[in-house]
């Protein structure tokens, strides 16, 4: 039983981690292209 809740929470704080990575690289992507278009034009 515990072993499960520990997984739960494991699970939930896995896929938080996950969305703010996801975020982060957007954002940071989302710059990059910036910077290439403001270069190119």
């Amino acid at each position: 039983m515990r072993l499960m809740f520990e997984l739960e929470r494991y699970k939930k704080l896995r896929m938080i981690i996950n969305i703010i990575c996801y975020c982060l690289f957007a954002r940071h992507n989302a710059r990059r292209q910036l910077i290439l278009q403001s270069l190119g034009s």
